[in-house]
């Protein structure tokens, strides 16, 4: 098995030196039906556009190679991306060699992150670094209706070689000037399942974000930057993570924290994330914030949850109105408005012009005080359906 120039030249683009390429094992396969065999495919093969493809086998926790194999095609396929892992097989934690050397070992910090590239950019330092595939990718799969059940995530059981009690561990995904939601929830989960069920000491670590030069403006990657900055800039930052205090507080102390925060944030450009799990006192700090702002937009996933948030701030002397629900109450042509709405049109373009009950609709009145307000409350369907945002 031999790898292209192609992809070595890839791989030295992610500051891989050829003792690190080579102790991998990474292979270019261009032959449809092995790819197929790879992946566990029983039907089809891949298109010839996505080969040939670079190809990462899988260490055990005694650095040998597992039969376990993650692939990256040439090109996207169409409704995924270019990584593939094995049908039917879960998902498997990819091990560098630092971190089978210091599995053991829980007074070394571990290093998380997205990619195989990028966790042995790290470990070359030295640092036991360890891959995911993807931000829910450390957890065995759950079925729909095990979601729906509110069934818990469970670590992959490759977990398991792994010392994590009272172990600092950093997770540090891509960074990215637009948050997006499924990925820091994952990662929230991440943190969440580690603490609590394993008793390790967790850390969020944010790169800077990139800049226009170097391609897509923001998003920046931790083997590009180790590339484009070297690694001094990284071990200075990876030094300070690892040193600030992660030892326990009060929920008072923490709670107080939040608040102060979230204070301080106000009026402020950027992005505010809250790590923090149910229970810990978002929504009260969001009332202490919001008092002290001019205006503010607060979404959350349900009308009942909106109507909470509602009376939550009045409690803090903060007048906000919610965006309301489209039901039989406030529409008189509700019918009509939920086949509109399954046809993926405008309700006002197509159905509100020439209603006959427009200019004593429910739903434009509340929807009119809504906006005017300075401070509103909506679902998350209606935010990013209508892109609403503070004015």
């Amino acid at each position: 098995m031999s790898l292209s120039k192609g992809h070595r030249d890839e791989l030295y683009g992610s500051g891989l030196t050829d003792e690190t390429i080579e102790r991998a094992g990474f292979f270019t396969e261009s032959d449809a039906i092995r790819v197929a065999r790879i992946l566990n495919w029983n039907r089809g093969k891949p298109a010839r556009r996505l080969l040939p493809a670079l190809v990462f086998p899988y260490p055990d926790a005694r650095g040998q190679q597992n039969g376990f194999y993650r692939l990256k095609f040439r090109a996207n396929r169409p409704r995924k991306g270019k990584y593939e892992s094995p049908a039917g097989k879960g998902n498997r934690l990819y091990l560098t060699p630092p971190a089978i050397e210091f599995a053991a070992e829980p007074s070394q910090p571990l290093f998380i992150v997205e990619g195989e590239k990028k966790a042995l950019a790290v470990g070359q330092l030295g640092i036991p670094a360890i891959s995911i595939a993807g931000s829910y990718g450390w957890q065995i799969g759950r079925t729909d209706k095990e979601k729906a059940e509110g069934a818990p995530r469970r670590l992959l059981e490759c977990w398991s070689h792994l010392a994590l009690r009272n172990r600092i561990v950093v997770i540090c995904f891509d960074s990215d000037p637009i948050l997006k939601q499924g990925i820091e929830h994952g990662c929230a989960e991440l943190i969440r399942v580690l603490t609590a069920d394993c008793g390790a000491d967790c850390r969020r670590m944010y790169l800077p974000l990139g800049d226009r030069s170097q391609g897509e403006y923001g998003k920046l990657a931790v083997d590009d930057w180790l590339v484009r900055e070297g690694s001094e800039p990284f071990l200075e930052l990876w030094r300070r993570t690892i040193a600030e205090d992660g030892g326990q507080q009060s929920i008072d102390e923490y709670r107080a924290a939040m608040v102060h925060n979230r204070s301080e944030a106000v009026g402020k450009p950027g992005v505010f994330i809250d790590e923090s799990e149910t229970g810990a006192g978002k929504s009260y700090a969001d009332c202490v914030a919001c008092s002290k702002a001019t205006d503010s937009l607060i979404v959350t996933d349900t009308h009942k949850n909106c109507d909470q948030v509602v009376d939550d701030l009045a409690a803090h002397g903060v007048d906000a109105v919610k965006y309301p629900k489209l039901d039989s109450e406030t529409c008189l042509k509700h019918p009509e408005a939920k086949r509109v709405l399954k046809l993926g049109l405008s309700i006002v373009g197509s159905l509100c012009l020439t209603c006959p009950f427009r200019d004593d609709c429910e739903y434009h009145r509340q929807s009119d005080e809504a906006k005017e307000s300075s401070h509103r409350v909506a679902t998350h369907k209606r935010a990013t359906m209508q892109m609403l945002t503070i004015s």
